[in-house]
């Protein structure tokens, strides 16, 4: 088991992708990835970085972005926003 202080904070974690979404939008899946494993260098892997960003398509406590196709299943190269595309 690992100490608390170690454990992953995956509410935190995905409300400040919201957070990256939101300011730097239209924003592509890579680039937050790339934005946030500054801030949270070695401490989350490739796989709770998408696990995230899912949640934040399906909608996560209130938060949700859109994805320019409008799919929840996406890949790197898929801009996101706060916002519904046109």
């Amino acid at each position: 088991m690992r100490p608390l202080e170690e454990q992953k904070d995956t509410v935190n974690f995905t409300k400040r992708l919201y957070e990256i979404i939101r300011k730097k939008e239209p924003i592509s899946r890579k680039d937050v990835k790339l934005i946030a494993m500054q801030d949270f260098f070695c401490r989350y892997n490739f796989g709770d970085y998408s696990k995230a960003i899912t949640s934040l398509l399906k909608g996560f406590e209130g938060l949700r972005v859109f994805s320019k196709s409008g799919k929840t299943r996406i890949n790197d190269e898929e801009f996101l926003s706060s916002k519904l595309f046109k």
